[in-house]
């Protein structure tokens, strides 16, 4: 019997020598913190309806409203704002978004690394559910910016500094990259890389479709050549 406790105190020992530092490295890693976020009106009322709190009403003119946690940002047709990220106790935004009028965007995840010692990148996932966002991720030195933007009809991964405009309808999300970045988009099993100077198109139920020049034809049948039967914006 003494010698069934000796063995099993011994291997006790070797799993703990083992795994105790294993899980104090993962904690490390992955442990994380809220990133700084404020909410501004620049035309009309936006409104902020946060998870762990009722909804909110941000006039222009009014200060940056910090908000934290999953929250949702609305526009209606006359309003428009500005969300800035930014680090915990930093003072270079990570990232700036300008939400335009009859948007609905849910920041979903916005965490910073609680350690140092973490090579994790900064995480930022949107929900555009509706109307256009421009995403603009500023050099940011010392560590990565993730951003995931999710959309009724694809999935969108971007992690190189630019800047981004994702417009989502309920019939196609557009995503486009201005002068600089570079973005991978998702839908229906299949994947596109965009590059600066083009946009993509996913229509509700299929692929990517793309690149694309960054200007559309906003009118249908705009040059008439299908008759003036079949004109409209």
């Amino acid at each position: 019997l003494a010698c069934f406790i000796l063995f099993g105190s011994f291997f006790a020992c070797l799993l703990l020598s083992t795994t105790a530092p294993l899980a104090v490295r993962a904690f490390l890693q992955n442990a994380t913190q809220p990133l700084d976020i404020t909410v501004q009106a620049n035309q009309g009322t936006v409104g902020v309806n946060a998870e762990n709190g009722p909804r909110r009403a941000v006039l222009m003119g009014e200060p940056p409203e910090a908000v934290e946690g999953v929250t949702t940002i609305q526009t209606d047709t006359t309003a428009s704002a500005l969300v800035n990220v930014m680090p915990p106790d930093g003072d270079e935004p990570l990232a700036t978004l300008q939400i335009s009028g009859s948007a609905t965007v849910a920041i979903e995840q916005a965490t910073a690394p609680r350690f140092g010692l973490s090579n994790q990148p900064f995480q930022l996932n949107l929900n555009v559910q509706a109307g256009r966002v421009r995403v603009f991720l500023p050099f940011f030195e010392g560590r990565p910016v993730a951003v995931t933007l999710v959309t009724p009809q694809s999935r969108a991964e971007v992690a190189i500094p630019g800047r981004y405009t994702v417009e989502v309808s309920a019939e196609a999300t557009q995503v486009t990259v201005q002068n600089e970045g570079a973005v991978v988009v998702s839908a229906q099993g299949e994947s596109l890389t965009v590059a600066p100077g083009q946009r993509v198109e996913i229509a509700t139920g299929a692929p990517p479709r793309g690149p694309l020049d960054p200007a559309r034809d906003l009118i249908r049948n705009g040059d008439f050549s299908q008759g003036l039967d079949n004109w409209s914006s």
